[in-house]
């Protein structure tokens, strides 16, 4: 029997699969959807031939989280750069409410600064390449571990906020997290991070948070703009006997980028 969770895991894939077909009728009845049906159209005149190459979901309750890697061709041009006929690759993370079939709410980050990496814009060539990939994760977790799951990534997540990087947080699984952490407070030295949503599968746990700080000092070779930005995270992390063994996020660069008058979308 098909559950309402495995039900609205099917319901994001196929909108996302419809985003790939630029079939966008089928986003209509879906208003978390209406930021996305203004501004990704436009980009299926730049970029061609869209394709899911990595996809993962978990769930709770209405909430799902889905995190898909997409390969597209760079056929028209884009934030100055003439058509290179280039494949790049594209993340997406995204943490949708469904209710009755219908998505009311979708708040997403994806990896458009990469774009702009790939396609060798020069002020983004110092910017941290990604490379896409998911997780495996075991399903039979007891409820109690599941929410002392939630617990460590928190405490994680604190630490990162406050800058406390010592030898539990600098672990295999988050270490390129602390990394990336380290180069936002020299950019953000009052940078904090708030969790706002969190949900788990497993031992899997998202969080979607807010960041909030003052641009004092450069950010991948951006000169310090003194602007003061909010700006969501996403992070997907495996937990295992309660430590955090792998992961992979992003914070929403398209929104902190406009912000600073950088991007465009």
């Amino acid at each position: 029997m098909t559950t309402a969770i495995e039900t609205n895991k099917a319901l994001l894939a196929q909108l996302f699969e419809a985003i790939n077909r630029a079939d966008f009728a089928l986003l209509d009845p879906h208003p978390g959807f209406y930021e996305t049906r203004q501004y990704v159209p436009p980009m299926h005149q730049l970029f061609v031939n869209w394709q899911t190459t990595h996809m993962q979901q978990i769930a709770e309750g209405d909430l799902v989280f889905s995190y898909g890697a997409v390969e597209m061709t760079h056929r028209g041009p884009f934030a100055g750069v003439v058509p290179t006929g280039k494949r790049i690759a594209l993340e997406l993370w995204s943490l949708d409410e469904v209710r009755d079939g219908v998505v009311v709410q979708h708040n997403s980050a994806s990896t458009w600064a990469d774009v702009l990496r790939q396609l060798g814009v020069p002020a983004f060539q110092p910017w941290p390449p990604r490379v896409p990939g998911t997780l495996s994760h075991g399903v039979d977790v007891p409820a109690a571990r599941q929410q002392a799951n939630k617990a460590a990534v928190r405490e994680l997540l604190d630490a990162l906020s406050r800058g406390t990087f010592g030898a539990a947080v600098v672990a295999a699984g988050p270490g390129e997290l602390s990394d990336r952490f380290v180069e936002l407070r020299r950019a953000f030295p009052d940078l904090s991070l708030t969790p706002l949503v969190q949900i788990t599968e497993g031992d899997l746990v998202v969080t979607r948070a807010e960041l909030r700080g003052t641009h004092l000092g450069p950010l991948y070779g951006i000169p310090a703009t003194g602007k003061t930005l909010r700006w969501e995270f996403f992070c997907l992390m495996h937990v295992a006997d309660g430590v955090i063994v792998a992961q992979q996020s992003s914070p929403d660069w398209n929104d902190a980028l406009a912000q600073l008058g950088l991007l465009a979308m």
